[in-house]
Formats: C-alpha cells, sequence, structure tokens
C-alpha cells in the first residue's frame, strides 16, 4: 500500500513547538489549543499567527527543532519493512521550511520512501492517508482513498472515520494487507 503520513499534529509536535515559541516572543501564556486554526485560542489575527509561523521557521526553531510524536521513528520503518510504500505529505511552503523539514527527519532518524510537499494530498495517488487536518480527512475520503483520522483535539468532532489515538496504533492497521 501506499501511505501517506501528515507532518504537523501526526508527526511533528507542530502546536507545542509554536505554542512554546509565540509564548518566547509575545511574553504571554497561551494555552493548550482545541483548534488546527488556533490564532483565536491565542488571542491573535490569522495574519499575525502567520507572521509567528513565518519568523519561527526563517530562525529555525519551526519545523527544525521539537519532538516528534512518540512512535513514529518505530512505526514507520515497520510499515516499510512490511512492504508499504510510506510517503510523507506536507503543505510547508518555501525552501527553508523545506530544508528544516529534511534536516528535522534525518535527526529523528525518520524514514520514509518519498516526501512530497503539496496543499491539495488528494493529488498523489495514496492508498491510505493519515492526517489530523479534518479539511484533508474529508478530501482523502471525497477522492476514494482510506482516511485515517490521527486523533487530536481539534478533529474531535470528526466522526465515521477510522481513528487512531497514536502511532503506536498504526502498524496493527496494515497487518495483512496488500503491499506494493
Amino acid at each position: 500500500m501506499r501511505i501517506g503520513v501528515d507532518l504537523d499534529g501526526v508527526t511533528y509536535d507542530f502546536h507545542s513547538v509554536l505554542r512554546d515559541y509565540c509564548q518566547h516572543v509575545t511574553g504571554r501564556w497561551l494555552p493548550e489549543i482545541t483548534q488546527w486554526n488556533c490564532w483565536g485560542e491565542w488571542g491573535m489575527t490569522k495574519d499575525e499567527w502567520f507572521r509567528h509561523v513565518h519568523s519561527a521557521s526563517a530562525l529555525g526553531v519551526l519545523f527544525r527543532k521539537g519532538p516528534a510524536l512518540p512512535g513514529a521513528e518505530l512505526a514507520i520503518p515497520l510499515l516499510m519493512r512490511d512492504g508499504h510504500e510510506v510517503v510523507i505529505v506536507t503543505h510547508r511552503e518555501g525552501q527553508t521550511a523545506r530544508w528544516h523539514t529534511l534536516s528535522w527527519l534525518a535527526d529523528h532518524r525518520i524514514t520514509f520512501d518519498q516526501i512530497i510537499f503539496a496543499a491539495d494530498k488528494t493529488v498523489l495517488n495514496l492508498d491510505v492517508l493519515i492526517d489530523d487536518a479534518p479539511h484533508n480527512l474529508e478530501a482523502a475520503r471525497a477522492c476514494g482513498t482510506r482516511a485515517v483520522r490521527f486523533a487530536q483535539p481539534w478533529n474531535a468532532e470528526l466522526d465515521g472515520y477510522e481513528s487512531v489515538a497514536g502511532w503506536h496504533e498504526i502498524p496493527a492497521l496494515f497487518i495483512g494487507a496488500h503491499c506494493k
């Protein structure tokens, strides 16, 4: 199977890294988020939030530093060992973000067969997409791709999706599945 794996909110702890950065530069405490588009929860405009994302990336904080979500480094090689093709799919834009992404993946020994930087994950000829963003899951399902919800507070309201609570559950989804 060709398995698409999202980074932010699935493999990389994007929101915690950005939250720490924003707290540092604003001097304000920011709550844990419950929505993907968290700027409102943090008392920011969308433009202000994007400025923080871009500056954190340019400074080598966002996309370069921060933890992998638990189990990703172990589960992805298991999928590959079992003959599945793992495609990292992310909407990160710009050369700096891409360079930081590749460096972070190498530093965390996250293996993959291919990486694709794309806003529209439905055009990638995937059999499965593991993602946390509701709009990506809905789009994948609409085009006939198996959509697996990586459970996060911002997607808890999504009903009817195959769901995992973490990386420890992902390899079991593909036991006996047809490979490449």
